[in-house]
């Protein structure tokens, strides 16, 4: 069974890498990737992560958001 990654800030540098990567593990995890661009995934909003989480369920997370 694959497990899931959720990956945030997915449209900056970091997160665009790992997005490219990512394509080299579709056989092990599911990858979900939010970015600020998405409606639902403001991560300054409690209840939209609360939310985030509740849809994705996340066995990992990798936190590549930032404000610049």
């Amino acid at each position: 069974m694959k497990k899931t990654v959720l990956v945030t800030g997915c449209s900056g540098l970091v997160g665009s890498a790992i997005k490219e990567i990512s394509k080299e593990y579709e056989n092990e995890f599911d990858f979900y990737f939010s970015s600020r661009k998405d409606q639902m995934d403001d991560l300054t909003n409690p209840y939209e992560v609360d939310a985030l989480f509740r849809d994705v369920y996340p066995e990992f997370i990798i936190h590549a958001a930032a404000r610049v």
